[in-house]
């Protein structure tokens, strides 16, 4: 028997998309995705935003890593004004690596209270005016799953480039939530482990409970930039 520890990071080649693949599942049955299916339901309640960092002017004096993180903390900012002015809304939020290596934001956002006509107008000015960041884009969307699957395809493209940020956000409701199950002995062991909260000795002990004269046991430890699952 060969136990592999997975890393669990979005930059790695395996345990990336898995990540992503379960994300991708979760919001497909989660609250937005199911809106069109309510009675009374109007495209314009389904809203995609994109926000961007700034032009050159901007970028000399930062870079893609600090981009993403003051493009975070402008989002939590902008989500709680917008909340303020129009009322609750829920919402998908996924960072863009663009080709040119710096972070785009892209938000569907759901809800009566983004119907109006004047968010985008309010948008621009917190976002480009106050705040000082880049353009923004904002379309209704007819169709909520097609919108998700739209910014969820960007988790799967260069997902570890931009460090202490959270790659996608959601608010409650969005997800679908995650059944728990309860982990094995060796699986809480091998977690702490990784996280370096217990010694290889330490972890290895549960090994000891499995051995028995019919059964081998091997152990194969990977760095996580060669992690193969």
């Amino acid at each position: 028997m060969v136990v592999k520890l997975r890393c669990g990071r979005w930059d790695c080649p395996y345990c990336g998309p898995r990540k992503a693949r379960r994300v991708f599942k979760r919001a497909m049955n989660g609250g937005i995705a199911a809106e069109a299916q309510k009675d009374g339901f109007r495209g314009y309640n389904i809203k995609l935003l994109t926000l961007t960092y700034g032009g050159k002017g901007k970028r000399a004096t930062s870079t893609p890593a600090e981009a993403a993180l003051e493009m975070q903390s402008g989002w939590a900012k902008l989500r709680k004004e917008i909340r303020h002015l129009f009322g609750g809304f829920d919402f998908l939020k996924v960072f863009e690596t663009h080709e040119d290596g710096w972070p785009h934001l892209h938000v569907v956002m759901c809800g009566e209270s983004i119907a109006s006509a004047k968010v985008l107008g309010e948008i621009q000015r917190l976002w480009r005016y106050r705040y000082g960041f880049g353009f923004v884009k904002l379309n209704w969307c007819s169709d909520p799953k097609r919108a998700l699957k739209y910014i969820l395809k960007y988790l799967f493209k260069c997902p570890g480039q931009f460090k202490k940020i959270r790659l996608f956000s959601a608010s409650e409701g969005a997800l679908v939530g995650v059944e728990k199950r309860e982990k094995k002995e060796w699986e809480e062991s091998c977690l702490l482990w990784r996280d370096g909260k217990e010694t290889f000795r330490e972890c290895a002990g549960w090994l000891d409970k499995l051995k028995n004269e019919e059964v081998y046991i091997e152990m194969e430890v990977f760095p996580v930039k060669d992690c193969p699952f």
